[in-house]
């Protein structure tokens, strides 16, 4: 299985929120460093971690990425 991930609209719903790199990892419930590595694209993270991301950002999962078998 392979995550494909649209970067772009990390940033740009997190501009729109007014979102930080801190506030997106304490929403996601994931480390700062990660998070900055992820709106990067240095992460691939795993589906549980994308639907964490997806529920921080208030997107929905098929704006942030899809699964591909």
């Amino acid at each position: 299985m392979k995550i494909i991930i649209d970067y772009p609209i990390i940033w740009q719903k997190m501009l729109e929120h007014d979102i930080s790199i801190t506030d997106l990892a304490l929403e996601a419930g994931i480390k700062r460093f990660t998070a900055w590595n992820l709106v990067q694209g240095k992460y691939v993270p795993d589906l549980q971690t994308c639907q964490k991301i997806v529920k921080a950002l208030k997107i929905s999962d098929t704006e942030l990425f899809r699964v591909k078998p």
